[in-house]
């Protein structure tokens, strides 16, 4: 088993919550760890480029980390920007509660 799979299972296996990114992606968000993630990719017929996130109530971070990229997002107004350059890219975010 990768790591790649392996290290996010504990947060996968958690509760989903229900929340609409409106965005032109496909979002799964989960809380883990005093922490929320979105794991988000390209919706279906959708096209590639920046995707702004607007973080939902009680979701505090003020910037967020992409798992597994080494990179880190600022939090501006509540919300982030992410580029998808093309229509099989997907991240994983993680921010602060």
């Amino acid at each position: 088993m990768t790591t790649k799979i392996r290290d996010p299972a504990p947060v996968i296996n958690t509760q989903s919550y229900a929340y609409d990114f409106a965005n032109g992606t496909d979002t799964m968000l989960k809380a883990a760890g005093g922490h929320a993630y979105v794991f988000a990719g390209i919706g279906l017929l959708e096209s590639p480029g920046d995707k702004q996130f607007a973080l939902p109530p009680g979701v505090s971070g003020t910037s967020v980390t992409v798992v597994g990229e080494s990179r880190t997002i600022p939090v501006i107004d509540g919300a982030f920007v992410d580029n998808f350059a093309a229509e099989y890219t997907h991240h994983v975010y993680r921010v602060a509660l």
